[in-house]
């Protein structure tokens, strides 16, 4: 409803952008006019007022950004097999600095 506050986890939409779902279905998109919303990337936690609501979806104006994860590097190397398949040898220190991440409970991104 037009005023409320709400909570949402950004998540990758269509072609790219950056959006939200509520539990109902409905599709979060971000207010296009307000700075901070360039600044949200997917899996952060984003409080807002909702400035517009349809069936569909809702506009929000996000006033905070709650939380973010922070992207770990995993280097490695890319290898392209005969047959056009590929796969990425991960070196063994970044595995450990992601599971260590992961086991002391903090919010990890990987990007590829």
């Amino acid at each position: 409803m037009k005023g409320n506050r709400i909570q949402v986890r950004a998540i990758r939409g269509k072609e790219g952008s950056i959006v939200s779902r509520l539990p109902d279905g409905k599709i979060v998109l971000f207010s296009k006019i307000d700075p901070l919303s360039a600044n949200i990337k997917i899996n952060d936690v984003v409080e807002g007022e909702i400035m517009y609501d349809t069936s569909k979806y809702i506009v929000l104006k996000p006033n905070t950004i709650i939380s973010t994860t922070e992207p770990i590097l995993l280097e490695g190397q890319l290898h392209l097999d005969a047959d056009g398949s590929a796969f990425v040898n991960i070196e063994e220190n970044s595995i450990n600095e992601y599971r260590g991440a992961i086991e002391d409970g903090k919010k990890v991104r990987v990007e590829i």
